[in-house]
């Protein structure tokens, strides 16, 4: 996992955690991600390869992602 990044929700629902988590950061980051999770099935979030889409709004994901 890139960097600095604790966690990942895709788009199938699954969540991806970093090895290197605590116990206790892990129940932190699968709350944040669920969040995540439950933006993309209402349709505001979504993504691909290049972008962010929010709320129809294009974003383009920087080189460090």
């Amino acid at each position: 996992m890139e960097n600095g990044v604790l966690g990942k929700a895709n788009k199938n629902g699954t969540i991806i955690l970093n090895n290197n988590l605590s116990p206790f950061q892990e129940q932190d980051v699968i709350d944040h991600e669920m969040v995540h999770i439950d933006q993309m099935r209402r349709g505001d979030l979504d993504y691909d390869d290049n972008y962010v889409y929010w709320k129809g709004k294009k974003i383009f994901k920087s080189s460090n992602e």
